[in-house]
């Protein structure tokens, strides 16, 4: 009878480290594939010469001392979402910068700012912002102003 729960025991404790050893190995495909690793190999975002497709519209970036990526992700009743990413190894504000303040949307002669926006903080950061819109831009330039060491940053889609 004790070689039988020896046996169970061992079973249950090898059946434990695949169970484990199988979601981190999961997990380590999911974040070499998610939008989050999209650095070089100094730890900056990728240049603004290599687009990153994701539904249909190119990511877009533009580098200086704080990295900003933005990729349009969908238009869904009214709402135009654009994904982004933040990133600095050296500027210590990202908090007192206010993306609905900082960002607007120029498509078909109008000018949208986000109506929502998560606030920033720390060194790197992603969100979504949602841009209340009549329809679905389809020529469309981001423009931000502001964050350092770029004072515009203009984003453009045809």
């Amino acid at each position: 009878m004790s070689v039988k729960k020896s046996l169970d025991k061992e079973t249950v404790v090898l059946s434990a480290v695949v169970v484990v050893v199988v979601l981190l190995l999961g997990y380590s495909l999911y974040s070499s594939f998610s939008f989050v690793n999209i650095a070089n190999d100094e730890g900056y975002l990728s240049d603004a010469s290599v687009p990153i497709t994701a539904s249909g519209y190119d990511s877009k970036s533009v580098n200086g001392e704080v990295s900003v990526v933005l990729t349009p992700k969908r238009f869904n009743q009214g709402k135009f979402y654009v994904d982004y990413a933040i990133e600095t190894h050296t500027f210590n504000g990202l908090d007192k910068i206010d993306l609905k303040e900082v960002v607007t949307l120029e498509y078909d002669g109008v000018t949208v700012k986000p109506s929502e926006a998560s606030a920033m903080g720390g060194h790197h950061n992603f969100g979504t912002m949602i841009f209340d819109v009549d329809s679905e831009p389809k020529s469309f330039s981001i423009i931000v102003l502001n964050i350092p060491d770029v004072s515009e940053r203009i984003f453009n889609w045809d």
